[in-house]
């Protein structure tokens, strides 16, 4: 899943870092598994419109 979301991602990022490994985050009922993935955009018109669709199910 990692690897499928940084695929999905680079296209429009000119540095993308993926954590090493997954980490522990609790909540009040649950423990959640998670990886922090952080990158820089490649262009200044990249908006967060562009990154939820190219992550969305439904519009790929």
């Amino acid at each position: 899943m990692v690897d499928a979301v940084a695929g999905e991602l680079s296209p429009y990022c000119a540095e993308l870092t993926i954590q090493d490994r997954p980490a522990l985050a609790k909540t009040a009922t649950r423990w959640h598994l998670g990886t922090q993935i952080t990158g820089r955009l490649a262009s200044p018109e990249i908006s967060s419109l562009h990154l939820f669709a190219a992550l969305h199910p439904s519009l790929n």
